[in-house]
């Protein structure tokens, strides 16, 4: 059972673009130049804004998609509480608009997508020795 143990790394987008949505043009921008967290790998899917309702259900999703309030994307899953503590960090009023605004959002359950057109995929940097095998 010798051998090297390693960890996953989990990888992270700068966001390079500000991303398209709902939220004001100044909290769009707030984004642009941070990284951020991915939840697994660029998906595809069907999204609707942040202000809107999220459509339940196959006959929802149906309905919403046939009345064009959700559209394709593709694009990178981030936890959205994460997202804005991290944005907290460098622009807090663009943060406060988040939590004023879409509270809903903020439990711990929901995501942000961001389009694969808006980021860009980076590897973080671990800290020397963080993968080296333990003692044994």
């Amino acid at each position: 059972m010798g051998g090297r143990q390693t960890f996953p790394i989990a990888h992270e987008v700068e966001i390079v673009i500000a991303p398209g949505g709902d939220p004001p043009d100044w909290v769009r921008k707030s984004w642009v130049g941070l990284r951020l967290p991915v939840i697994g790998d660029v998906q595809e899917m069907d999204i609707h804004g942040v202000s809107a309702a999220t459509p339940k259900g196959k006959i929802g999703r149906a309905l919403a998609r046939l009345l064009r309030r959700l559209v394709p994307a593709r694009g990178y899953l981030i936890n959205a509480a994460q997202a804005v503590d991290i944005l907290e960090d460098s622009k807090p009023e663009a943060a406060r608009w988040w939590r004023e605004n879409t509270p809903q959002m903020l439990d711990g359950r929901a995501n942000l997508m961001f389009h694969e057109w808006a980021c860009r995929r980076v590897t973080p940097q671990l800290p020397q020795g963080a993968n080296d095998e333990g003692p044994g």
